[in-house]
């Protein structure tokens, strides 16, 4: 059973998805699964992309119709099976193998509904261009309010519990 469920949308994202999808497939010590949520892109087969991998921890769904990320998120949720949630775009990537699981080993320590970490922008190549993105940068480490430090997109820098989202019924809407 995963302990953690990332949860990927996707739609035209092909020249970045490699490097999104490898980032999660290569994390260390925790076990998750892989949610791909093709929302009716036509840049490339996701499908094809994803099952070449041949890791039976992804699990790759196709719209029907175009949804929307947010809806797409939501869908996945929905079919999750992690103790927590994390968000990741199809044109973002981790930082490092241990990414998750620094999040993961904290919010269980704590036991913390929400735990997070600050946001690196980079230019095509990957190379670092703001390790202090204004907003979405950490000053400090330790408990604080969400609120506090939350910025519209920065969703994907945390990881959140799952019965805290459903409990509360955080979602997006349209």
């Amino acid at each position: 059973m995963p302990v953690v469920s990332v949860i990927i949308p996707v739609f035209n994202c092909l020249k970045y998805f490699k490097q999104c999808i490898e980032s999660v497939i290569n994390q260390s010590a925790v076990d998750i699964e892989i949610i791909v949520i093709d929302d009716c892109s036509t840049d490339a087969d996701y499908k094809e992309i994803v099952t070449a991998y041949r890791d039976e921890r992804i699990k790759f769904i196709k719209n029907l119709t175009r949804i929307g990320a947010g809806l797409s998120r939501n869908k996945g949720i929905k079919l999750s099976k992690g103790d927590y949630i994390a968000f990741l775009d199809g044109d973002d990537f981790y930082p490092s193998a241990d990414s998750i699981n620094h999040l993961f080993s904290k919010a269980r320590t704590d036991n913390l509904d929400i735990c997070g970490g600050s946001l690196y922008t980079v230019d095509a190549n990957s190379v670092i261009i703001d390790k202090q993105v204004p907003g979405q940068f950490f000053q400090k480490s330790g408990m604080m309010k969400y609120i506090d430090y939350q910025h519209d997109g920065g969703f994907y820098r945390f990881i959140y519990k799952k019965d805290f989202l459903l409990t509360n019924k955080i979602f997006s809407r349209l």
